[in-house]
């Protein structure tokens, strides 16, 4: 029997996986010890490349006298090996790394989205208890909240949430680009939909009472216009959040598109 909550909580942490990876990982490195020679000499450059891009490599000289070992005819050497297992071992370090900060981030802006979510629901059903608190209507001979309706504030929320949906379309390339980044471009995705009905309800109701010195009240038939257009500037203030989150993604592709070759079939005979 699946016990779906243990199933969420690993799907959650990316403990699903992780273990996976990392007995992957592990017998991956244990391959330099024990592998044939023509196996070893084989994995030297594709090691070369990480070692340079982890900057985790021996002195230049070092390095250079193993690559050079490495062209030769005959055994390699237990210290050689050791080198190559401990270059490799940093690699997947470096990988499971940034794998977990993606997972903390995109676990972060899933709660973040959530949370958002819950707020905006509260602030909708106050204004529909009290239609006037928020007075998104602008004041007139008559006082705006004699004339506030009870679905004011959602609808503000609404219109603001589709424009932030529209937002997030142009970045929806994202999901194709990082096949591997564990749900991190669509928690993106979906953080720009409540935050889009944050800013278009605080700048619809900033506006309305005055503050906003640039933007005088409108009527309230604009107001859903104005709301949708705030909703999707809000790419101006996820645009650091999207960064950063790019930032971690392409580390896990780069460290994807650098995974380990697979090792001899047994009895296989591999060139050196």
């Amino acid at each position: 029997m699946v016990r779906w909550p243990t199933e969420v909580a690993r799907l959650w942490t990316g403990s699903a996986n992780d273990s996976a990876w990392a007995a992957l990982h592990r017998a991956d490195e244990t391959m330099y010890l024990a592998a044939s020679d023509g196996w070893v000499k084989a994995e030297g450059p594709s090691i070369k490349a990480l070692a340079q891009a982890a900057s985790a490599w021996p002195p230049t000289g070092q390095y250079a006298s193993l690559l050079g070992r490495l062209r030769r005819d005959g055994a390699v050497s237990e210290a050689d090996r050791e080198v190559l297992r401990v270059l490799r071992r940093a690699d997947n370090d470096a990988w499971e790394l940034a794998k977990a900060r993606v997972l903390i981030l995109r676990n972060i802006l899933t709660c973040a989205s959530v949370l958002l979510v819950a707020v905006l629901t509260g602030m909708a059903a106050w204004g529909a208890a009290d239609p006037g608190i928020f007075g998104l209507r602008a004041a007139g001979a008559c006082a705006a909240r004699a004339w506030a309706e009870h679905g004011d504030v959602l609808v503000v929320e609404l219109f603001g949430a589709l424009g932030g949906l529209v937002s997030s379309i142009f970045a929806v390339s994202a999901l194709r680009q990082f096949r591997r980044a564990y749900g991190l471009p669509l928690a993106q995705l979906l953080l720009k939909v409540p935050m889009g009905a944050v800013v278009a309800l605080l700048a619809v109701l900033l506006m309305q009472h005055g503050v906003v010195t640039a933007l005088s009240s409108i009527p309230w038939s604009a107001v859903p216009i104005y709301a949708a257009v705030f909703g999707f500037g809000q790419v101006a203030v996820t645009r650091s959040i999207d960064a950063q989150a790019n930032r971690l993604a392409a580390m896990v592709g780069e460290a994807a598109r650098s995974a380990p070759s697979p090792p001899p079939a047994p009895g296989a005979a591999v060139s050196g």
